[in-house]
């Protein structure tokens, strides 16, 4: 099966479980909350419709933009994958699991402005910390992506010596972008 394929294949699965969640609870829990671990983890809906962006500006941010923005992080995210299946054969399934996390948590952040007006979290520890599962899915991403860079590095070193390694430098890097960011790595072969 093609690589985007299994990518888009996972998303979609990834996004169902999320969004699916979501409906059980808004439609089953409401604003109720469940206490699954008595003063450590309980289930308790709260819609957040401020994004962090605004957090922090403290600006009402137009869907548009954020829209602009999830589609600049896809294109991003598929940028980094383009890279690393260039750079290396291996690790194929950890590079398919850190795309399919992101672009779902992108999907998912898309999803709940235009349709639900906002996140609806649910996942709370010790009463203050609320989380929904797209959350999840974006720390699981960062946690793969540094992970494939740190094995990426290593092999790196390990497999160039000091001659090989100047070549491949930030202009290597620029040369690779000007020529389409091909996946098929003509040298490694």
């Amino acid at each position: 099966m093609n690589e985007m394929k299994k990518i888009l294949i996972f998303t979609g699965f990834l996004f169902a479980i999320d969004q699916g969640i979501k409906m059980l609870i808004s439609y089953f829990i409401g604003e109720n909350q469940v206490i699954i671990i008595p003063d450590f983890f309980h289930i308790h809906p709260f819609f957040n419709n401020i994004s962090l962006a605004e957090r922090f500006i403290n600006i009402k941010i137009p869907i548009i933009i954020m829209l602009a923005v999830c589609i600049i992080a896809v294109f991003f995210i598929i940028f980094f994958y383009r890279f690393f299946i260039f750079v290396t054969k291996k690790w194929r399934k950890l590079l398919i699991s850190f795309t399919g996390f992101f672009l779902t948590a992108i999907l998912c952040s898309c999803f709940d402005q235009i349709f639900w007006g906002g996140s609806l979290d649910y996942i709370c520890f010790y009463g203050k910390y609320i989380y929904d599962l797209k959350d999840f899915y974006i720390d699981i991403g960062f946690v793969l992506i540094i992970l494939l860079a740190i094995i990426l590095l290593i092999e790196y070193f390990r497999n160039f010596n000091k001659e090989e390694r100047k070549k491949h430098t930030i202009k290597w890097l620029f040369k690779w972008i000007g020529r389409g960011c091909p996946t098929n790595n003509i040298e490694q072969e």
